[in-house]
C-alpha cells in the first residue's frame, strides 16, 4: 500500500470536507502544533467538526509506529470531548489503518466508550475518516464497526 503522510492525509480530508459544506471558520494545524489537526464548522449550520490526523510512516517498523500513532490519536481526540456540546468527532488515518480501526481492542472498544463520553447530543459519536492511496474517503461509523464485530465474532 502507498505511503500517505499525516500531511497528504488533511489535505484529502479537506477536500472530502468541503464536498460536505464543512468548511467555515476552519482552522487547519501544521505538524507539531497544539489542539485538533482540524476544526471547522458547516456552512449552513454551526455544528463543529473536531478532527485528528495521523499518517503512515517509511520506517521498517512502521506496523509498531501504526498501532502507538492509532492509540495516540486516540488520546488526543479524548481530551477534545466536551460531552453535550453536539460537536462530531473523527480520526483521519491512512486505509492502512483500517485493521486498528475494525479490530475488537481498539477500534471497537474506542468508539464505544466514545460513545457514551461524546453524550446524547452528539451525533454519532466517535467516527473514523480512511483516506485511501487514491485521496478517496471512507466515513466508518459506529455502526459499521459494530457490524463488522459481529460478523468477525460469528466466524
Amino acid at each position: 500500500m502507498k505511503f500517505l503522510s499525516e500531511n497528504q492525509v488533511k489535505k484529502a480530508i479537506i477536500i472530502y470536507l468541503e464536498k460536505k459544506g464543512y468548511m467555515r471558520n476552519k482552522d487547519i494545524k501544521p505538524l507539531h502544533s497544539p489542539g485538533a489537526d482540524i476544526e471547522v464548522y458547516h456552512k449552513g449550520y454551526s455544528r463543529k467538526y473536531i478532527i485528528e490526523a495521523k499518517g503512515d510512516s517509511k520506517s521498517k517498523n512502521a506496523r509498531s509506529i501504526r498501532d502507538s500513532n492509532f492509540v495516540h490519536a486516540i488520546g488526543q481526540i479524548m481530551t477534545r470531548i466536551i460531552p453535550d456540546a453536539g460537536y462530531m468527532y473523527a480520526i483521519a488515518l491512512p486505509a492502512s489503518y483500517s485493521n486498528l480501526v475494525f479490530s475488537d481492542r481498539l477500534g471497537w472498544k474506542t468508539m464505544q466508550k466514545m460513545k457514551n463520553l461524546i453524550g446524547k447530543k452528539g451525533p454519532s459519536g466517535l467516527h473514523f475518516l480512511l483516506v485511501y492511496p487514491n485521496r478517496r474517503v471512507k466515513k466508518i461509523t459506529y455502526k459499521a464497526v459494530k457490524n463488522a464485530q459481529g460478523e468477525i465474532n460469528n466466524d
